[in-house]
């Protein structure tokens, strides 16, 4: 599942669909925490994630195009986990 704005930042092409099609349906019952899109996000699928053979699964913005997913855990992503298990201390 994927985040209920996802649309407004990524286009999922649906010709190239795989057969994990839920993998990139979106849900307005998932929690953002009050983040921004990351492009960035070590849950984000890289530009050709699951499609078949090489086709572009996932077109992003031409400016993020070279940025999408990540091996390391995001400035966001650890937000997102803080925010959800309700860790407000500093280290």
């Amino acid at each position: 599942m994927s985040r209920r704005d996802r649309d407004q930042y990524i286009m999922v092409d649906t010709i190239n669909k795989p057969k994990y099609v839920n993998q990139f349906m979106t849900s307005e019952f998932l929690e953002n925490y009050g983040t921004s899109y990351d492009y960035g996000s070590i849950m984000h699928y890289r530009r050709g994630g699951l499609s078949k053979e090489e086709y572009v699964m996932i077109i992003p913005d031409s400016k993020y195009k070279n940025t999408l997913g990540s091996e390391m855990i995001s400035f966001i992503d650890l937000a997102i986990i803080n925010r959800h298990y309700n860790c407000t201390g500093k280290i």
